[in-house]
């Protein structure tokens, strides 16, 4: 993680208010930026093409294909990308760089192969039962596909720090995105729903085109090793496994109202949603998204100074020297939660009551605002619980990682589903009660790795995460 590591360095050295503010925007961009990027284009989008006079149907419809095509091609990716990210370390360390393109189209492989099973029998059941014309749910395919290669490509983009390429290129995506759907609207008279998931899918596919060829700039010579991959993703699959319990976590809880019949709505037959619990779920990700921000800014520059000097002083330093680089590694580790924990919650607190006092104004309201209050403190305890994992990861702790998603996993579905019949205002304990767990246990893990770190290594020959995150 040294790629953000080295701008941000050079900005917050400037000791100003400008300097400062300058670190934290971009801090901030290319953390959350392209999702800024996309929530701001089709806002923009369904305000140029007059959302309001479209019916309900296309516009049920419409928010469903785009909440199943996000939640699910992310669902998908994440896990592989785990791997992936683990895989691009290694060889950049091992400077093996010619097999980086054959790992990339192995993993690709493995991501169409996982989408396409989940895909083309929802599609096919989609179009069968005809209450979808069979071009939208053709296109909301097209979308579901885009947004795979976008998210793959995006871990790999990301592996490499390189964030000013992802932003570039979800800016021209979502640009071509407006501008044809706007132009098929408005000049080729095709219908409002036709017209915007043209749009879409041709802004991510050019997100994705852009993204590969900025990956083959890098990477312009391929070893054609494409087995050696996959036995990489059978070594680490455990990476998979953790990566895959923990997306799934994030949405267990939305899944379990999606079948409660006080709250769901079914769409032409075919798509379930909570829109009420959804909406709060995405008000109270929102109050705490800036914990992504703070970690990934304190991390760059404080602890990884501190891994990487505790790792050069493994290979070539003394006793001595190695205990002091152990000490001081740990005191930032646990000071960095620390200040995580207590700036999130002031940030938290903040937005919770700007979004409470704006509520009306915003159009959120009744029940949302009453779910919505748990919800955020469930983020809280997410966002906190999936720092300390990262942390796991550096230290090569797959099955903690692996544990900790789990037991988020199984507590965030139990307790969502006990309380689904019971009060709104209570909801979010589901998350809230899965995140906690999953940080306790995770705490737990750093601190068992702290008293045997010694042993893990000297004793295993095992030396941490070489490669990085």
């Amino acid at each position: 993680m040294a790629g953000i590591a080295f701008e941000l360095k050079k900005i917050f050295k400037e000791r100003s208010i400008i300097g400062m503010f300058k670190g934290a925007f971009y801090s901030t961009f290319v953390t959350v930026g392209p999702m800024l990027i996309i929530i701001v284009a089709y806002l923009l989008l369904l305000l140029i093409m007059d959302y309001q006079n479209i019916s309900f149907e296309e516009k049920d419809l419409l928010a469903s294909i785009i909440l199943y095509t996000f939640i699910f091609a992310l669902i998908l990716t994440s896990p592989i990308g785990a791997a992936i990210s683990r895989f691009i370390a290694d060889k950049i360390f091992e400077e093996k760089f010619e097999d980086i393109l054959a790992g990339y189209y192995a993993g690709l492989l493995l991501n169409v192969i996982f989408a396409g099973a989940f895909a083309i029998p929802f599609i096919t059941m989609a179009i069968m039962s005809g209450k979808i014309e069979p071009l939208i749910m053709l296109l909301g395919g097209g979308l579901f596909f885009a947004l795979v290669f976008v998210f793959y490509d995006m871990t790999f983009i990301a592996a490499l720090k390189d964030y000013r390429s992802i932003t570039i290129a979800f800016l021209i995506g979502m640009t071509i995105m407006i501008t044809l759907s706007v132009t098929l609207y408005y000049l080729a008279d095709i219908p409002f729903l036709v017209s915007v998931l043209i749009g879409m899918v041709s802004g991510f596919a050019t997100i994705a085109l852009n993204l590969t060829a900025q990956i083959h700039r890098y990477f312009n010579v391929n070893s054609h090793k494409y087995r050696e991959f996959l036995h990489y993703f059978w070594r680490y699959r455990l990476l998979f496994l953790g990566n895959l319990f923990y997306v799934l976590g994030l949405y267990i809880h939305n899944f379990v109202f999606w079948y409660n019949p006080a709250y769901r709505i079914i769409v032409a037959d075919t798509f379930r949603s909570a829109p009420v619990y959804d909406t709060a779920t995405f008000l109270a990700m929102l109050t705490n998204i800036s914990a992504t921000i703070i970690f990934t800014v304190r991390v760059e520059l404080k602890f990884h100074d501190k891994y990487q000097t505790f790792c050069q002083q493994i290979i070539g330093g003394i006793g001595e020297d190695i205990e002091i680089a152990k000490k001081n590694m740990f005191f930032v580790l646990r000071t960095e939660i620390l200040f995580l924990a207590q700036i999130q919650t002031i940030i938290s607190a903040i937005i919770f009551l700007l979004i409470s006092l704006f509520a009306s104004f915003l159009g959120f309201g009744g029940m949302v605002m009453v779910i919505y209050p748990t919800m955020a403190a469930g983020f809280f305890t997410l966002f906190i619980m999936y720092c300390v994992i990262v942390f796991l990861f550096y230290f090569d702790d797959q099955i903690g990682a692996l544990l900790t998603s789990v037991i988020f996993f199984a507590i965030t579905f139990l307790v969502a589903f006990l309380i689904s019949d019971l009060s709104p205002n209570i909801f979010g304990l589901g998350l809230f009660t899965g995140g906690l767990t999953g940080l306790m246990f995770a705490l737990f893990r750093l601190k068992h790795i702290e008293k045997t770190l010694d042993r893990r290594i000297f004793c295993r020959g095992k030396l941490l995460n070489v490669g990085g995150e």
